[in-house]
């Protein structure tokens, strides 16, 4: 490890972020085992201390605790591993894969939730870091993939200035960067949205909420993203009212010149949906899992 990565951990000394990382929790900071758990959980009225419960909560302390400790430390190396989720273009109801999303995970703790990786790395002030560090780690192994393949990766909007600096001119017109849905009410979309172009970079737009798609359509028309993705989860095969919803969003995004992706397409009865409503990409576990290839 390098001077970076010693200034690195020496920034977020555990002592210093361990308080901070407990505030969430109304009765303060307690060591985190086993020990210290039944303790905080006797008296306080909020909280019902059955044994299921304090085994859970004691479990989550140990993960962030571990989070804590690892952070800087995978920041520092990159030790991030890839996994790829392929994006299918529906054709006459065939799915074809055509790109792929880029999607972190953390071998020195691969137990641990992915989201608590991140809120623990915003917490101590680190996400920026760590955003990069998952960025850097998707862009060096896009070599796996088919040159023909375009593939997703996640990224904020103020993440834009530096990510767009790791992008080399062979992913020029592959590399989309999925920005979350939050993105297009910022001031600063429309300028990010340019340096992402200038440096040849596609833009989606993530989890944006199917029904709210109706009142996104002036902004989106202004920004004119490549990509919008939205979550069908489950239930569209039993709801018309969900059925209405997306084919009056894909016919609109099909006039406006923009893709629609469904995303965690989890049921092959959802899946039969997709094609008959003009969806024309889709993604979920339906389809496939994350691979590491």
């Amino acid at each position: 490890m390098g001077p970076e990565g010693e200034n690195l951990i020496a920034r977020i000394g555990a002592d210093a972020v361990l308080p901070a990382a407990r505030r969430r929790f109304k009765f303060g900071s307690v060591p985190v085992d086993y020990r210290g758990v039944s303790q905080a959980l006797i008296s306080p009225h909020h909280l019902r201390a059955s044994p299921k419960d304090l085994m859970a909560l004691a479990r989550f302390w140990e993960w962030e605790r571990t989070v804590i400790h690892q952070l800087p430390r995978v920041i520092a190396n990159g030790d991030i591993d890839v996994l790829f989720q392929p994006i299918y273009r529906l054709l006459r109801g065939l799915p074809i894969a055509r790109g792929f999303e880029a999607l972190s995970r953390f071998p020195v703790a691969p137990r641990i939730p992915l989201g608590l990786w991140f809120r623990t790395a915003q917490d101590l002030d680190l996400a920026h870091d760590l955003e990069i560090a998952a960025v850097r780690a998707s862009i060096q192994a896009v070599d796996r993939l088919s040159a023909e393949a375009f593939v997703c990766v996640n990224a904020s909007l103020e993440s834009v200035p530096d990510l767009i600096e790791l992008v080399p001119e062979s992913l020029h017109e592959r590399l989309i960067i999925d920005l979350p849905y939050s993105s297009v009410q910022s001031p600063l979309a429309e300028e990010m949205f340019h340096v992402l172009r200038q440096g040849g970079a596609g833009i989606a737009i993530d989890d944006v909420p199917l029904d709210d798609l109706h009142v996104l359509r002036p902004i989106l028309l202004q920004l004119r993203p490549d990509c919008i993705k939205v979550d069908v989860l489950t239930g569209l095969a039993e709801s018309p009212m969900a059925r209405f919803n997306l084919a009056e969003g894909a016919a609109w995004c099909h006039e406006a010149g923009i893709n629609l992706i469904a995303e965690r397409v989890e049921r092959m009865t959802d899946l039969s949906v997709l094609s008959g409503v003009g969806v024309e990409w889709a993604q979920g576990y339906s389809l496939s899992r994350p691979v590491d290839l």
